[in-house]
């Protein structure tokens, strides 16, 4: 049957992310600010493989906080970031995976109690409804999730992942 988490799932639309690490994709957005406009030119900064850093800055993209039609600029949000302190930039990647479509369902579901806890499968079915994903993709994009609740749990005290389930903490902290 899948998990509940699929029954509020948006159909279309919804992308899915990639980039495990959250302090690359900080690092990926300040290139931008820096001037680097291409996927080649991050991978090179970064020594990221092209393919990588297409994934990182699509995660980027996701966030809000880079534009890559033709080259990669930086958004609002992206701006506000560079230039910003190191704890403000931690409060605008904390709210920006927040706001992601996936992770905001997550938090969600657990703050209203719908579950009590969220499993790598429970987020693999998710993926599974939102996209036209398949196979060890899905598997790869969940871990990317998981790995996105886990930088959240360092970060922002949101969320408690033990192995491969989430639940939300129980000591909120104030960031």
């Amino acid at each position: 049957m899948g998990s509940i988490l699929t029954l509020f799932a948006e159909k279309e639309g919804t992308r899915v992310p990639q980039a495990d690490e959250i302090g690359r994709i900080k690092n990926l957005i300040e290139l931008v600010g820096q001037g680097v406009r291409n996927a080649k030119s991050v991978a090179e900064n970064l020594d990221f493989d092209p393919r990588q850093s297409s994934y990182y800055g699509e995660a980027a993209e996701i966030l809000g906080f880079v534009d890559r039609k033709d080259v990669y600029m930086l958004t609002g949000l992206g701006s506000q970031f560079v230039s910003s302190d190191e704890p403000t930039k931690v409060k605008l990647m904390v709210c920006a995976v927040l706001c992601n479509p996936i992770v905001s369902k997550i938090i969600s579901s657990l703050q209203a109690h719908l579950v009590s806890s969220i499993s790598k499968d429970d987020v693999q079915h998710l993926i599974i409804s939102v996209g036209h994903l398949h196979g060890e993709t899905v598997a790869r994009r969940a871990q990317t999730i998981m790995a996105w609740l886990r930088w959240l749990q360092h970060n922002s005290g949101v969320i408690s992942v033990e192995g491969d389930n989430a639940t939300l903490e129980s000591r909120q902290r104030t960031l």
